[in-house]
């Protein structure tokens, strides 16, 4: 690389306009918390099935392992499956526009949620949740790395992921409180003759907001895409998807498959945490709203800052492949913590190693990302972090919430021995995925080697 493109590459910058203005600084701070209040949104949405278990099981007769297909499989797949394309296409796009065409697809979807009441119907709409959600993450995260130069961009984009556990505690906020309120109320007439249960009511609030922030998302602009002078001068950027995976395996499988193996732990605790304190604590949606709430958000803000500042600190003492190093190493401090969590005898000590546990998965999730918006040439960041999603969702919120309840239904047999299977569950998947990024750094050192997009301090 020319040395001029290498000092372009190394300045800290924000994307848009006439770049490092005060004007385009402000602007990229907006636009972020625009799209982490989306993000914050989508998981709201597909978090808020998890407070619902009782009243989906008593209301409508459902197992758990049809609630675990609401809550993982069913839109995972499709959220995951759809990615892939839409990865691609927000390569080619106006991603704010894509961005907003997907909220109101998945905030019509979660409305439906509450004007249905058999299973294949809600399993349909969850699937559209999924297929809506699936842009938000590749889109956000590709605007995100053009707003920013390489030194602000991990900062930013931990400030995205914030919106992840964000949205749980909202969805413990609005599941728990306003179902202890709606508990054996009579709906008033009109919205009686919308919803059969007064519940359904939180899945069309959350409908209603997500229109407001498909709204919000039309006063920020489209950043330009950064760094494409750079497609003659770096070999990286003439790699096709088909290339990468051709020479690249055992860095994609270090980067992505084990992250997303790793991440059945955290989609495991999150689905099923609320219905663990019901049954081993014997807590009320009350008490899960008062307890769930701010450890979640503090849990989630904490998460991401100490993934990019770990990752960060072990990449200035010399370590090249610091980012996905430091995932392997949380992903080790995290095994005893779950299985504390799910053993201890006491409500509020459990519940609270819970979401420590929660913040360190967060930031072994957020350190994969943060790594593909180094490593890969703009025009493959959209698809590979659609991979990356496309593997994290299948396996880890696909697969994860799944085995619990198959555990819990066809081995233990009674719905009390759930805290043994997100034991069993969440250490297997953190020694495997621990194990196999661990086992693959040396592919990651090896691309990051090869050319200047590594360069993450």
């Amino acid at each position: 690389m020319s040395q001029t493109a290498q000092s372009r590459f190394d300045r800290n910058e924000p994307g848009g306009g006439v770049l490092g203005s005060l004007s385009n600084q402000k602007g990229a701070l907006i636009g972020t918390a625009i799209l982490t209040l989306a993000y914050l949104l989508a998981y709201c949405d597909r978090t808020i099935v998890t407070i619902l278990v009782g009243p989906l099981k008593k209301d409508l007769g459902f197992s758990d392992s049809q609630v675990a297909l609401l809550i993982g499989f069913s839109f995972a797949i499709f959220y995951s499956v759809a990615g892939l394309p839409l990865g691609r296409l927000t390569d080619a796009v106006n991603r704010r526009n894509l961005i907003i065409a997907a909220i109101v697809c998945w905030s019509t979807a979660t409305a439906a949620c509450g004007l249905l009441n058999r299973f294949p119907t809600l399993l349909l709409a969850r699937v559209c949740v999924g297929i809506g959600e699936a842009c938000l993450v590749p889109a956000a995260l590709s605007m995100i790395a053009d707003y920013y130069g390489p030194r602000g961009r991990a900062k930013a984009i931990a400030m995205f992921v914030c919106g992840a556990p964000l949205g749980s505690g909202l969805a413990y906020l609005l599941g728990g409180t306003l179902l202890y309120r709606l508990q054996g109320s009579v709906l008033p007439h009109e919205w009686a003759v919308l919803t059969r249960f007064p519940w359904q009511l939180i899945f069309l609030l959350l409908g209603l907001l997500g229109l407001i922030v498909a709204a919000l998302l039309g006063i920020i602009s489209e950043p330009p895409r950064r760094f494409e002078v750079l497609a003659h001068e770096d070999a990286h950027q003439k790699e096709s998807m088909r290339r990468l995976f051709a020479s690249n395996k055992g860095l994609l499988v270090g980067v992505i498959l084990g992250p997303a193996i790793m991440s059945i732990a955290f989609y495991a605790l999150l689905a099923w945490g609320p219905t663990m304190a019901v049954r081993k604590f014997g807590w009320g949606p009350q008490q899960i709203a008062l307890w769930f709430t701010p450890l979640g958000i503090v849990s989630g803000l904490l998460g991401p800052w100490v993934g990019a500042g770990s990752g960060t600190l072990l990449i200035r003492s010399g370590h090249s492949d610091g980012l996905m190093r430091a995932a392997v190493y949380i992903a080790a401090a995290a095994m005893p913590l779950c299985v504390a969590a799910t053993m201890i005898p006491f409500g509020g000590v459990g519940i609270a190693l819970m979401f420590i546990s929660m913040g360190l998965l967060i930031a072994g999730i957020t350190l994969p990302q943060v790594a593909i918006q180094y490593i890969m040439p703009n025009d493959l960041r959209g698809q590979v972090t659609a991979l990356f999603v496309f593997c994290a969702n299948i396996i880890g919120f696909g697969l994860g919430p799944t085995i619990v309840a198959t555990l819990t239904d066809h081995v233990f047999h009674r719905d009390s021995s759930l805290n043994l299977s997100l034991a069993i569950v969440c250490e297997a998947a953190l020694l495997i995925g621990g194990l196999m990024t661990l086992l693959h750094l040396s592919h990651y050192r090896a691309y990051v080697a090869t050319g200047p997009r590594g360069r993450a301090a």
